[in-house]
């Protein structure tokens, strides 16, 4: 748990300027479309969650990684180079660390939830939101002690595995794709969502 960090304070201030936005724009005439962005650094290492959003889960409800840890010897060269560059060849992270960091980064995405869930309400309360498409994305997962991995750098589910949702006028409440898709077609569905072709830009 903590108090405060330089990501709290960021994402907080990232929520704020955000929201804020969204009144600006309401106050201003409308005429033409708008592109906001509302990038946060949560969840992201270090793994430390206000208490609030800690409390939020018990201990004894903390998941172990799924896959344990693989060998060095046994792992490919890429992870080998993983595994001396984060220094686990010189530091040791035992279970209850590793229990630790998990139970805080689910911390860290109710921290994100909350967040989020102040701009999408500053969104409803301008006015803009029967006009406005949101897609939620993120730029990569983390392995979280799988494997005895953290962070990303590789191809494994956990890893590479990202949430993507798109929602607003014209967008079906409740519909799931099972096509995946890439950050790549963020891209044009924007340019789609604002009436211009795929490849007018």
């Amino acid at each position: 748990p903590c108090v405060r960090s330089m990501q709290i304070d960021y994402d907080d201030e990232v929520e704020y300027k955000g929201a804020q936005c969204l009144y600006d724009l309401a106050r201003a005439p409308q005429g033409k479309p708008f592109f906001l962005t509302v990038s946060y650094t949560h969840p992201h290492p270090p793994f430390v969650a206000p208490q609030k959003h800690w409390d939020m889960y018990r201990r004894e409800d903390i998941d172990a990684p799924r896959v344990p840890p693989i060998p060095y010897e046994e792992l490919d060269e890429h992870s080998q180079w993983l595994y001396v560059a984060h220094a686990q060849d010189i530091y040791s992270v035992s279970d209850e660390q590793v229990l630790n960091a998990r139970h805080a980064y689910y911390g860290m995405v109710s921290f994100l939830d909350d967040n989020i869930g102040k701009v999408l309400l500053a969104l409803q309360e301008s006015g803009l939101a029967d006009s406005t498409r949101v897609i939620y994305s993120t730029d990569h997962g983390d392995n979280l002690g799988n494997r005895h991995m953290w962070g990303k750098s590789v191809h494994y589910e956990e890893a590479c595995a990202i949430p993507m949702i798109i929602a607003g006028p014209g967008i079906g409440a409740g519909r799931v794709c099972d096509t995946p898709v890439s950050l790549v077609d963020i891209y044009p569905t924007i340019l789609q969502s604002v009436g211009l072709a795929p490849d007018s830009l």
